[in-house]
């Protein structure tokens, strides 16, 4: 789906990694709307597509100024670009206050975009333009422009952070804000203190997306005989890659690129279908088991079946307390053991 820009801004915050001394060099108005920062919006907003995603949400308490100054920006109608112009300014004036604390960290230009694509989205970018070829400065207008986006490598994109508005919004909110994170460096830990971000870790959850996407994701080709997998052939493939990774950590890229041949298939296809999954995670056993099977108990009757039973129509239910089985061995052993003791 095309994206839309509301509004866009770039702020620099200069600070070298050797020193604790931070300036921040800031935009007084924000930046046209036209192709080429269209096509920046388009490239930044791409890397939520690729690898590192991981999902949080603004941290409960009080008191943290990006989540509170968001918070305003959203209840704005009138003037929303003043507001827009205020919320990143306010926000980065804290951010270069907490760097000047910390002599490892390095600034950046931030790109604050407001935007819409299948929903409405926050996004901010942190990129370190080294060649300085991206953003020039001038200092009689106080405010950034965009050199070219022609030579924008997703690697001057050092970390990222996307608030899909829409679910902030809701009530009982959660997992809203989605992290970028380049190659295999982590999320600076500066970042998301300054966002006031948390992270719950949820292996149930987790997994049960991913069993969600594999049991209705089209069936990959079976890469040894050619042909598409059945579906008890899929579930068992993936059950034993996952239970032969070091403490069955998933990686979705990894996995995605073992069975469908492409990185990106599993990810797309939860973002397509707003599930929430984090690109690295631990399985949750007992999810994961019953990816493979189903073992259920009732009353005095055990029960086990596979999807695949399920998919070819060999278990359903008929009514609220009636379940048919079709198989001809368990029926004919059934019929024997009931015609034995009619017999006695």
């Amino acid at each position: 789906m095309p994206l839309t820009i509301n509004r866009i801004i770039v702020h620099e915050i200069q600070k070298d990694q050797r020193v604790r001394e931070a300036h921040l060099v800031e935009s007084s108005r924000l930046m046209p709307i036209n192709g080429e920062t269209q096509k920046l919006a388009e490239k930044l907003n791409a890397s939520f597509s690729k690898d590192n995603i991981f999902y949080a949400h603004f941290k409960r308490e009080d008191g943290h100024q990006f989540k509170e100054a968001f918070s305003n920006y959203t209840l704005v109608n009138t003037n929303q670009d003043t507001a827009f112009l205020d919320f990143s300014r306010a926000s980065l004036l804290e951010l270069r206050n907490q760097l000047r604390q910390v002599t490892g960290a390095k600034g950046g230009y931030f790109v604050f975009v407001d935007y819409f694509t299948t929903k409405r989205y926050l996004g901010v970018f942190l990129i370190r333009d080294t060649d300085g070829i991206l953003f020039s400065y001038d200092e009689t207008s106080s405010e950034y422009s965009i050199n070219t986006v022609t030579y924008l490598n997703i690697e001057k994109l050092a970390m990222a952070c996307r608030i899909d508005i829409e679910k902030y919004l809701e009530p009982e909110a959660d997992r809203y804000l989605s992290f970028f994170k380049q190659g295999q460096e982590d999320i600076s830990q500066y970042f998301t203190d300054w966002i006031a971000a948390d992270r719950p870790e949820s292996s149930r959850e987790f997994t049960t997306a991913l069993t969600t996407i594999l049991d209705n994701i089209e069936l990959p080709i079976n890469s040894q005989t050619g042909s598409q997998y059945d579906v008890d052939e899929f579930n068992d493939a993936v059950y034993t890659y996952i239970n032969g990774l070091p403490g069955k950590y998933i990686n979705i890229r990894n996995l995605s690129e073992q069975f469908f041949g492409d990185p990106n298939r599993i990810g797309d296809y939860a973002q397509e279908n707003d599930l929430i999954l984090d690109t690295e995670f631990r399985a949750h056993v007992g999810v994961l088991r019953n990816f493979k099977r189903y073992s259920l108990k009732g009353g005095n009757f055990k029960l086990n079946f596979s999807k695949g039973d399920v998919a070819l129509g060999l278990i359903s239910i008929l009514e609220e307390d009636k379940i048919v089985i079709q198989q001809k061995d368990l029926h004919d052993k059934i019929e024997r053991i009931l015609g034995n003791q009619e017999d006695e």
